[in-house]
């Protein structure tokens, strides 16, 4: 599946892996953009995702804002697509909801968790970081069970795993 970037860089970014290159394309324009969104296929698109941009200057209300307008735009262009958004304020999350914005995360506050969590539970780092990196090739995945498991506790279908 490819992958198009939309974002105001001067220079293509480098890649960590570079197999990931040939399918990734970069869109140099503005994300909030009708017609950017357009030129990278949003009407096609399954997934959009919209990361925090506070480049030029901008305020975290208005790295907030350009992300609500990009998202909800993304939405009525294609209501199919499942849109996931990083915001910096929750109380603007319900703009994402009542857009039928699929997911958002609030970036500072999941830095918040992980931090509090690190200090009382030392170690516990390692957890989050072969979880949530992706250096370490660990992946979430979702997977349907039979019917015999529906019902079941996360510790009898561990147990029966293992």
């Amino acid at each position: 599946m490819p992958i198009i970037v939309i974002a105001e860089f001067n220079d293509e970014p480098n890649f960590i892996a570079p197999d990931l290159k040939f399918r990734i394309q970069f869109l140099k324009d503005d994300f909030t953009k009708f017609t950017a969104l357009e030129k990278a296929g949003i009407r096609q698109a399954e997934t959009c995702i919209i990361l925090c941009d506070k480049t030029h200057g901008r305020s975290d209300q208005d790295a907030d804002a350009r992300k609500i307008l990009a998202a909800l735009t993304a939405e009525k262009l294609n209501p199919n697509v499942y849109t996931c958004a990083e915001l910096l304020n929750r109380e603007y999350g319900s703009h994402l909801d009542m857009g039928h914005v699929n997911d958002y995360i609030v970036s500072q506050e999941q830095s918040g968790f992980l931090l509090a969590q690190a200090a009382l539970n030392r170690g516990l780092m390692g957890v989050f970081s072969e979880l949530l990196t992706y250096e370490r090739g660990s992946q979430f995945y979702r997977i349907t069970i039979t019917a015999k498991w529906i019902g079941k506790t996360f510790l009898d279908l561990f147990i029966y795993t293992y």
